[in-house]
């Protein structure tokens, strides 16, 4: 029997539900994460007991008014954790290959895991791609392109169809994309809880309290933890353990210096700018050194890695860790002046869109990799065909779950393009051999061996006529297949009105500022409380 929905206040023992004792020793963990950081390492103890922050005050979770699911999942049916995590850059993570510690939990994890070596987001910014994530299709299909861009109703979203299944629902995460009241991203969930750009510690705290409220009964769960977003400021003590093993910078034949043309926005800096504070780019020392910010920035993963091992620790203490599907993504990278730039967003070059996907089925499996590009929009269809469901028609996306057996996966063209506010419009085509992208603030062309991790040198400055007649086939078939996208647009063009509170959040992220084509710093494109234009098909 379902039970029902969630109460609509902060839960406290007195009105938990009532559960059996394993199923409260989540919440035991959460009341016992003091004692964890006293036994842990000093660099962490920072994520875990953080300062008060001013933006953050005490939430409660959401109840959606969804009601409890009607009908109750197979027997044979498992739990399904997914997991994104912000601005996570492969080629920094011990798991993709780094020598530093930045994953050793994760590579522990690994090796009962399907681990994706070339997973591309369908967009190079959270929102884009996370609605992408959740819609099972392209951007170009579900038309959320820009800050204030929201999902209809129409879509039928991940949770929905985990829901309509029987399954109990929830999402704890920060972003304050996920905060918007109107965006369509709370489609299908019982429990939802977002804030801003808090730690990971308060969205564990939150999935302490889903699974309370579960109990017993199958569920998916979506977190997303936010913490390696700009601005990048671990713990000292694991700043230097990431400074303890050098690097080198990641060459590029783009690479510009690093000054405040190229950050863009105060968020992005290193040193770290105080977000609580009004402070005039000019007047903050912004260090020039990419290995600088490299440095910091995998700081803030490492300790991410820490919080990924406590959310398998919560999972696991309540036995529902080993049979359940576990997903781990991120919806984005972050560039560190490959291309002139630091941040997200303005480009589809591999810094942005190349993204951790590792896979865990329910029981585990024998740990490999699989090289064949994959796109983010495929989590959708493969968790709900691993699970029996019924795949919506318009979910674009296609199922791994042969690769997750052991089997090859066909090599299919994965796309990504960034419509970046009003300036330019990039796309990405990714192949076996070779990854071409155009577009920009001037319509330029790109190719780059596939081979390579991340973009070495244009194959385009070479005058060879075969390399040409290459990428004119993949300007061709990057046309086509957008335009693909576009004809199964599921939501008609639309506008969405953020107040100014929304604004200022995503002012301090980075997303409503940036700069301009002549390189200089711009207000804010919009002010606040204006209407977005949005768009699907082929724009």
């Amino acid at each position: 029997m379902q039970s029902g929905p969630w109460r609509p206040t902060r839960p406290t023992p007195a009105s938990l539900p009532p559960v059996r004792r394993r199923l409260l020793i989540p919440l035991g963990l959460i009341v016992l994460l003091p004692i964890a950081v006293v036994a842990a390492p000093r660099d962490l103890k920072e994520i875990w007991d953080p300062p008060p922050h001013p933006t953050l005050p005490q939430r409660v979770p959401v109840l959606t008014g969804l009601d409890a699911p009607t009908a109750s999942p197979a027997a044979d049916k498992r739990n399904v954790i997914l997991i994104t995590v912000d601005t996570w850059r492969p080629d920094r993570l011990g798991l993709y290959g780094s020598p530093r510690p930045t994953s050793p939990w994760l590579e522990k994890m690994a090796e009962e895991a399907v681990v994706f070596e070339r997973a591309i987001a369908p967009s190079s910014w959270t929102w884009p791609t996370m609605v992408s994530l959740i819609s099972g299709v392209h951007p170009r299909a579900h038309g959320a392109i820009k800050p204030g861009c929201a999902l209809c109703e129409k879509a039928d979203t991940l949770a929905e169809v985990f829901h309509d299944a029987g399954y109990r629902t929830g999402f704890a995460g920060s972003n304050q994309y996920f905060e918007v009241q109107d965006s369509g991203f709370r489609q299908g969930f019982e429990f939802y809880f977002a804030a801003g750009d808090a730690p990971a510690s308060r969205v564990l705290e939150y999935m302490g309290y889903f699974l309370e409220g579960a109990a017993e009964e199958t569920f998916f769960l979506h977190l997303h933890l936010f913490d390696p977003h700009c601005p990048y400021d671990p713990s000292e003590d694991t700043l230097a353990r990431m400074r303890e093993v050098p690097m080198p910078v990641p060459e590029s034949d783009e690479r510009t210096e690093i000054t405040w043309k190229s950050v863009g926005h105060a968020c992005h800096a290193v040193p770290p700018m105080p977000r609580d504070q009004d402070i005039e780019q000019e007047d903050h020392p912004l260090s020039s050194d990419p290995a600088e910010f490299l440095d910091h920035y995998d700081g803030e993963l490492a300790e991410t890695d820490y919080a990924l091992r406590l959310v398998r620790a919560m999972l696991a203490a309540s036995e529902l860790w080993d049979d359940s599907w576990v997903v781990i993504t991120g919806d984005h990278g972050e560039e560190f002046g490959e291309h002139g730039h630091v941040g997200h967003g303005k480009n589809v070059f591999a810094s942005t869109t190349w993204v951790p996907l590792i896979i865990r089925p329910p029981g585990g499996t024998e740990g490999r990799r699989v090289s064949t590009p994959v796109s983010l929009v495929d989590i959708a269809p493969t968790l709900a065909a691993g699970e029996g469901l019924d795949v919506p028609l318009s979910w674009q996306g296609r199922d791994l779950g042969p690769a997750l057996r052991g089997e090859d996966l066909p090599n299919l063209p994965v796309l990504a393009e960034t419509r970046y506010l009003d300036d330019w419009t990039m796309g990405l085509i990714v192949d076996d051999d070779r990854r071409f992208t155009v577009g920009g603030l001037l319509p330029i062309a790109r190719m780059y061996d596939a081979a390579e991790p991340l973009d070495g040198a244009n194959l385009l400055a070479q005058d060879d006529p075969e390399v040409r007649m290459q990428a004119a086939i993949l300007a061709a078939r990057l046309r086509s297949e957008l335009r693909m996208q576009g004809e199964g647009a599921i939501c008609e063009g639309a506008t969405q009105v953020l107040d100014p509170s929304d604004w200022q959040q995503l002012k301090s992220l980075g997303y409503t500022s940036d700069v301009d084509p002549a390189n200089r710093i711009r207000p804010m494109d919009r002010e606040p409380g204006e209407s977005v234009p949005c768009a699907t098909g082929d724009h």
